[in-house]
């Protein structure tokens, strides 16, 4: 046998093999291309927790929200929501008062562009008694990039300049802002969901002017259309009123009813 018709047959079987191996990796001939994976997974819900103590003190805690998130067509989505706080005590002969007292309007649209580019506005309003602030609002687009965009799982952040309004301590302030988020949710099935998002937010002209929010949430399905939450709330102000503590944090653990 020469060489020549013993290279030929080498060099035959090696392309067979990278054919076969291009077969594998890529769709078979005719084969539909994969549905587009959509922007969110559809959640209409609301959801409660109540606290309750009795004896040698007293006190109640209450949570209230809504959510509404759906995808508008194939490269559309939007997020809408509102989450209620309130809570007093009394210990001994001191009368009942209020310690919590807040609550956040929120909402996003997000349009995809390019994958894994997009672009999102963002919008958010805010009060807390306790805190001094009568209102924080915040408004911005952002542009987008998908880390990991798959079935049951979401991992983006996404950046921009925002306008943020605010009353705080009885002072009006206004500013021009930057702002950064990040964001994870992860439903490996139909009975389970863990999500984290963070956001930061800082004055344009003054970066040590910051705001810092955190929410980490676990759910697990307890029935065919509730599901048990427990929420992790970290809101951190690098300004805040006089006397007043730079962080508040707030542990929700109550159900949620799908609409």
């Amino acid at each position: 046998m020469s060489r020549g018709t013993a290279r030929d047959r080498h060099g035959a079987r090696a392309w067979m093999v990278v054919l076969r191996l291009a077969a594998l990796a890529g769709p078979a001939a005719g084969a539909e291309s994969p549905a587009p994976i959509p922007a969110v997974d559809s959640d209409h819900s609301v959801h409660a927790g109540l606290s309750l103590t009795a004896g040698n003190s007293e006190s109640v805690r209450l949570n209230l929200g809504a959510v509404s998130a759906a995808n508008v067509n194939e490269k559309t989505s939007y997020r809408l929501g509102l989450d209620y706080n309130y809570g007093e005590s009394s210990t001994g002969d001191r009368a009942s008062r209020r310690d919590v007292d807040n609550g956040k309007l929120f909402g996003n649209v997000r349009a995809d562009l390019h994958a894994p580019w997009f672009l999102a506005l963002a919008a958010s309003a805010l009060f807390d008694h306790m805190a001094e602030i009568d209102r924080r609002i915040t408004v911005g687009p952002a542009l987008g990039l998908d880390i990991v965009r798959r079935t049951g799982l979401r991992w983006s952040v996404e950046a921009g300049p925002a306008m943020l309004w605010e009353r705080v301590a009885r002072v009006n302030d206004d500013y021009v802002a930057v702002r950064a988020a990040e964001q994870l949710d992860w439903r490996p099935d139909d009975r389970f969901r863990l999500w984290h998002r963070i956001e930061w937010t800082a004055d344009g002209s003054d970066v040590e002017n910051a705001l810092l929010n955190t929410e980490w949430g676990i759910e697990s399905r307890v029935g065919r259309r509730t599901r048990l939450r427990s929420v992790l709330h970290d809101r951190y102000d690098a300004r805040p009123g006089p006397g007043l503590r730079h962080n508040d944090v707030s542990l929700v653990t109550g159900l949620a009813l799908e609409l």
